[in-house]
């Protein structure tokens, strides 16, 4: 029931609802959570942003002088759930680690297929959410916490710092490769503010032996 994958019709309405459940379902499985998340994020990248929901619109907080979100798409109501599953996800896991390995590579096929470039963004958020909160990175910048979720741009700020945290730890440092071709190759697909946080994150990582190895730097 909660699989787009087996339904006549994707509605917007739909997806949220199957969203919702399966982002549940993620934060409770005990093998392979972060799987259930798959049907939902390429339900969302199909959708056209732009006749289902307004864009984002921000006021200022008389009390907290700080931006509030007052509206947002489908695909940004889903990465709410999609990051509280990735933050519960056993971040070191063998399977936390082939899922996020299969979302590069997903990714990298729907930038060279994909014409929406709102999707494709969406996507990019997902792997940004994802490096966030697998590394514990978010934790360390509480007051943004609440717009990661929603803010792709702030969530885009962090991943320079990041993305060093996550593959300095041992079990992932064997994924340290794809995501230097994953951040070079994004640099060239999407908007000038993904390609400058690309970029930033790739000098972040100068220092990892896959950066020397495979000369990385001759392609910056």
């Amino acid at each position: 029931m909660s699989s787009p994958s087996g339904w006549w019709e994707v509605a917007a309405g739909a997806v949220r609802r199957a969203g919702a459940v399966r982002g549940a379902l993620a934060r409770g499985a005990v093998e392979r959570p972060l799987y259930w998340l798959n049907e939902i994020v390429d339900a969302q990248a199909t959708q056209i942003t732009s006749i289902l929901a307004m864009r984002y619109r921000y006021r200022v907080c008389a009390v907290t002088n700080k931006p509030t979100v007052l509206s947002f798409s489908e695909q940004e109501f889903s990465l709410h759930y999609i990051f509280a599953a990735l933050r519960d996800a056993p971040p070191d896991s063998d399977a936390t680690r082939e899922w996020f390995l299969q979302l590069m590579a997903r990714t990298q096929v729907a930038f060279n297929e994909m014409e929406d470039m709102s999707s494709k963004l969406y996507l990019c958020s997902v792997f940004t959410l994802a490096v966030l909160a697998l590394s514990g990175h978010w934790a360390l910048e509480a007051e943004l916490a609440p717009l990661l979720r929603v803010s792709c741009s702030a969530a885009r700020h962090l991943l320079p710092a990041a993305a060093p945290a996550l593959l300095a730890r041992e079990p992932w440092q064997e994924c340290t490769l794809q995501v230097l071709e994953w951040l070079w190759h994004t640099r060239d697909c999407l908007t000038d503010e993904v390609a400058s946080s690309c970029q930033r994150t790739l000098l972040s990582l100068r220092h990892t032996e896959p950066f020397a190895k495979h000369k990385i730097w001759t392609r910056l």
